[in-house]
């Protein structure tokens, strides 16, 4: 049985004729399908708060996901499905999305529903959460029955989140909460078998450097030149659009099929690479997927002949890298979704996918269609040129002639640990920090100097705060930031991930990327005290709707 809700989501998307609408809440179709989400009926007695928020939300918005070749519009919301399987193992339907807003919101509420080819719908779950900026969802159908196998099926994502105003332009007036809404869809077949000969060959994004190593992210190094032994993938240029650096990362590789299958066709417009920023939204290629990125052709092993598919995506993704991401050096989500079509050993024409995520995807583990890589991690240098770093024997070296395999001091109380990497950048904005009685030491805006409470970034330090330093624990005496065009270092150190600066123990590059500032949005809102029991009520209400 498909209810009320269902068939209003399937409707918005025949209306548009598209695989993803952004909602315009003054359009009665798209008001409702909210309304519904929240609750319907009951939903408006119960949550009348909510229900108010939704009628103060009806003004018009633009889409949030431009795909304007000639815009370069950074981070944005990510909204995605990302993989809808069979398992015959356990004989169920997996199917599972992704959201990653730019900032946590108050509330993030979404559904994911499953349809049989007649467009009944089949299976739904949903995710009821506060205060985050991430979510993932996840919709499992059991014991599929066998008519279903080898016939698409279709997943919906519907997603609605609050927002302000003030993040939207489309809008006028004080800075106040409003709900956002998303709808998209993906088609795929229930079950296609493991038609992939092989696992999937990636020749970008991957381990690149001349050592040998297994585990950890694919470095990725921008505006600024590598040091002596440095530890890197890829290396990247300085390319600025009105004062951001512009993204920069190739996408290649290529797949194989097993004998007497051939790739038929690729769909450039269905094709999607994002990163993931995981709390500070995402970006896509924003470039359209032309023919030429893909080349179908035919390779010999051994004596058989295989059909072969590759791809290729040129490293500029016509996008910049915000600030929040430029200051601090995280893991993010890579994902490359590619569909194509082929032909059986019988001529009968068949849909499948291809998948390349830093995701991972416990289903699809034994499955050749998908490949799992490393996270990617940006990494810039934190600490300005000139800075003293306390070597093991007490003295002090400039931290651009630190090398791989120094041994330098962890603390003040005379703690070593050996540099297992370093890293140089080039820094917009500093920030001065100075303790009384110590030389101010510069550093980027999120660097992690070690307090008497625990790591705090360089722009959160106040007055009342007391600095670790070879001097003992000190106030902070100021703190601020200046334009500048700087180059900056930073290192990663073997086991303790602390060591001294000019004398104040600080975070190395490991820190960096653990720590979390107030004004990212990898942090969390404070709580409603109404959001636990509005959660428990839409819970309830949404199996009913």
């Amino acid at each position: 049985m498909t209810s009320e809700y269902s068939k209003t989501l399937l409707s918005i998307l025949r209306r548009s004729g598209t695989r993803r609408v952004d909602l315009s809440l003054d359009e009665e179709e798209d008001y409702q399908a909210v309304r519904l989400l929240l609750g319907g009926d009951h939903g408006e007695q119960k949550l009348p708060q909510l229900h108010r928020l939704l009628q103060d939300s009806t003004a018009p918005v633009r889409s949030a996901l431009p795909r304007d070749s000639a815009a370069t519009p950074g981070a944005q919301d990510l909204i995605m499905i990302r993989d809808a399987v069979y398992s015959p193992s356990n004989n169920e339907i997996y199917t599972s999305g992704r959201i990653s807003l730019l900032k946590p919101t108050a509330r993030l509420y979404c559904s994911q529903i499953i349809f049989n080819e007649k467009g009944d719908e089949i299976a739904r779950n949903s995710l009821f959460i506060n205060n985050k900026s991430t979510g993932d969802i996840y919709c499992n159908l059991p014991n599929v029955p066998v008519e279903l196998l080898e016939k698409k099926i279709k997943v919906l994502l519907h997603v609605v989140y609050e927002t302000s105003t003030s993040e939207n332009d489309c809008r006028n007036g004080s800075d106040k909460p409003v709900l956002r809404s998303t709808v998209l869809e993906k088609e795929t077949t229930a079950y296609v078998g493991d038609v992939i000969l092989m696992p999937l060959e990636i020749h970008d994004p991957r381990f690149k450097g001349t050592y040998a190593r297994k585990e950890g992210s694919i470095n990725v190094c921008f505006a600024r030149f590598p040091t002596a032994g440095e530890i890197a993938d890829y290396y990247k240029r300085e390319w600025r659009d009105k004062g951001e650096q512009r993204f920069l990362l190739e996408s290649s590789g290529s797949a194989i099929l097993k004998k007497g299958y051939t790739f038929k066709k690729v769909d450039p417009l269905l094709t999607g690479i994002v990163m993931d920023l995981n709390g500070q939204g995402g970006f896509l290629y924003n470039k359209d997927a032309v023919s030429d990125n893909f080349r179908i052709d035919t390779i010999v092993i051994g004596e058989e002949s295989y059909s072969r598919l590759s791809w290729s995506f040129d490293e500029d993704w016509n996008t910049v890298i915000p600030d929040s991401v430029m200051t601090g050096s995280r893991q993010y989500y890579y994902e490359l979704q590619l569909p194509f079509t082929y032909t059986t050993p019988g001529k009968e024409e068949k849909e499948h996918s291809l998948i390349v995520s830093s995701y991972n995807y416990p289903k699809q583990a034994n499955s050749t269609h998908y490949k799992k890589i490393p996270t990617i991690n940006l990494l810039w240098g934190c600490i300005a040129e000139g800075s003293l770093v306390t070597m093991e024997d007490l003295r002090e070296v400039p931290i651009e002639d630190i090398r791989i395999g120094d041994r330098i001091l962890t603390s003040p109380q005379k703690g070593s640990s050996i540099v297992v990497n370093t890293w140089r950048g080039t820094e917009s904005e500093l920030w001065c920090v100075k303790a009384r009685g110590l030389q101010p030491l510069w550093v980027s805006k999120t660097h992690p100097f070690m307090t008497t409470t625990g790591p705090k970034p360089a722009c959160e330090l106040e007055s009342s705060d007391s600095l670790i330093t070879l001097k003992g624990n000190l106030p902070v005496e100021y703190r601020y930031p200046q334009p500048c065009n700087a180059a900056v270092y930073n290192l990663d150190l073997e086991k303790t991930h602390t060591f001294l600066g000019n004398g104040y123990c600080i975070g190395d590059n490991h820190m960096q990327n653990e720590i979390n500032p107030k004004d990212g949005s990898v942090d969390v809102l404070d709580a409603s005290p109404e959001y636990p029991e509005e959660v428990k009520l839409l819970r309830e209400l949404f199996f009913n709707i």
